[in-house]
């Protein structure tokens, strides 16, 4: 709104153009193609809504309005006593005049009035903004009291490849283990490694004011003969200072028993109350092959964003050699069982149903290797809402967080399943948790299921921002996601703009199944009809 009326005011009404706005006001670079990038087309769509509001609440009785025509980006004013039809009034042609006011007293009530609109837009949607940036943006934090930590990837001190490994091993197993305990909260280590991989790493600081982290546990490790030596802190984000350090030594065939005894160490720290049964689950291994264990977490990181056909078959095979390496180690078959289902839900095999019966088995497979695995319980969940076997998904979905509640694709699968259940609010909750565990993986479909979680409630403008800040930070984007971006932009009245995006769609993807997609997730053609319509 400032830009448009600032330009107008200015005499430079001539160059607002979709190019020009998504340049100076959203950033975008040179190459901007709004046939892709639909961002100013929606944005003014909200605002002339938004304006409407305004003059029809607080604003009703200003002696200046402000509207942005339809078919173009132009502002247009009027008085009660003047009518300047169109910006180039302002700048100096005639004026239809039901009145003697001055042009330039009309365009300074305007800048006046711009930015007393400006306010109470601010004003009127505080809280809609508020909630929009807990939804969309990195601001989740932990329930208050709820400790929220960051273990940082341990350093070796030998260069050792071994050595190596086992710093590795052991942050992925701590996060794990610490993941089973709902009094406490962990990133997770997805997002730790690209805080660390990024050219200015984050600091305790950064991890505090973006994410809400507690605390940090930073350390190295390090073999002296058969031995394991490590050295680690338990920082206090807060203050940035070690409330507890400690240098623990166990010989190599005892270093299952150094991982617990370092869980129970934070948990004794910040006094984490434990729940019937976590106790027993701190002290559970789950792989005997820690080679195993990784490329199983590589795999899962590797197939997102799991509608990439390519990075699904690379992921496969990480999942593949993983079970060769330890056969008794559930995490193998959680990730051959998700990859089946993937194809499925993203339309990319011949043989739906061979694939989820696939999906089953492997799943199954994990549950029997491991019950105490909780992705054999969230992939099964996956496979059966696809499968129409909506109630037994959701109580596989609910008993994989229960086992793993701070564990981000737990989370995120009972989100995805209470979405395609019609129980939108209750998903959007999980993926939300899913998103604070997880927050700086982009290539995570997080934030495009929360937009769709929207869309199911019935909130297609959250639907809509959600989907278009996901584009913004990177995340996955392609016709899965644009369709409900025109979907949205129908449902708020916007039909031009749906109608230029959905023909847009079909030129650009002419073989995406976007019946077949959207229906997995309305599952109601009366309601995809009268979207695409």
């Amino acid at each position: 709104l400032e830009y448009v009326v600032n330009e107008s005011l200015i005499g430079q009404g001539d160059k607002i153009k979709a190019t020009t706005i998504a340049i100076e006001v959203f950033g975008r670079g040179v190459d901007f193609d709004q046939q892709n990038d639909p961002i100013v087309r929606v944005e003014a769509g909200r605002l002339r809504q938004r304006l409407a509001d305004y003059y029809n609440e607080s604003g009703r009785h200003d002696p200046v309005l402000i509207d942005i025509p339809k078919g173009g980006y132009r502002p247009r004013f009027a008085a009660r006593d003047i009518v300047v039809s169109g910006a180039a009034g302002i700048e100096g042609a005639p004026a239809q005049s039901r009145g003697n006011l001055p042009l330039a007293i009309a365009a300074g009530i305007i800048a006046l009035l711009l930015v007393t609109v400006s306010v109470l837009l601010y004003k009127q949607n505080n809280v809609e903004m508020d909630e929009d940036r807990a939804s969309t943006e990195f601001t989740l934090t932990a329930p208050k009291g709820k400790p929220f930590i960051v273990v940082i990837p341990v350093a070796a001190t030998s260069a050792d490849e071994e050595s190596a490994r086992l710093a590795t091993g052991l942050v992925e197993s701590l996060i794990t283990d610490l993941s089973k305990l709902s009094g406490l909260s962990v990133m997770a280590h997805a997002s730790v490694l690209e805080a660390r991989q990024r050219d200015e790493p984050y600091s305790i600081i950064d991890f505090r004011n973006d994410f809400g982290v507690t605390h940090l546990l930073r350390g190295t490790v390090e073999r002296e003969g058969d031995r394991v030596v490590l050295n680690v802190q338990l920082i206090d984000a807060r203050t940035a200072t070690v409330l507890w350090a400690e240098r623990m030594s166990r010989s190599l065939d005892k270093i299952i028993d150094l991982e617990e005894e370092l869980a129970l160490a934070i948990v004794n720290e910040l006094a984490v109350h434990l729940q019937p049964g976590e106790r027993e689950r701190l002290s559970q291994y789950h792989a005997s092959n820690s080679e195993a264990w990784l490329l199983y977490r590589q795999g899962l990181i590797t197939i997102m964003p799991p509608r990439d056909l390519a990075r699904v078959q690379a992921a496969r095979q990480l999942f593949q050699r993983a079970m060769e390496l330890d056969p008794t180690f559930a995490g193998g078959y959680v990730g051959q069982s998700f990859s089946h289902t993937a194809r499925v839900l993203f339309m990319n095999t011949s043989q739906p149903e061979l694939e989820l019966k696939n999906a089953i088995t492997m799943a199954q497979k994990a549950i029997a290797l491991d019950e105490n695995f909780g992705g054999g319980y969230a992939v099964l969940a996956f496979a059966q809402v696809l499968g129409a076997d909506a109630e037994e998904a959701l109580r596989n979905a609910e008993k994989s967080v229960a086992i793993q509640p701070g564990d981000a694709f737990s989370q995120f699968i009972l989100g995805l399943n209470l979405i395609i259940a019609k129980r939108p609010e209750e998903g959007i909750a999980h993926l939300q948790e899913a998103l604070r565990l997880d927050p700086l993986e982009s290539r995570t479909p997080y934030l495009n299921v929360i937009g769709i979680g929207y869309y199911v409630a019935g909130d297609y403008s959250k639907a809509l921002r959600t989907i278009e800040y996901n584009y913004e930070k990177g995340g996955p984007r392609g016709p899965h996601m644009d369709v409900f971006l025109a979907a949205s932009s129908a449902q708020l009245g916007q039909r031009i703009d749906a109608q230029r995006m959905a023909e847009g769609m079909q030129q650009k993807y002419p073989g995406f199944p976007f019946k077949a997609w959207l229906s997995t997730w309305l599952r109601d053609d009366g309601v995809l009809q009268q979207t695409l319509a």
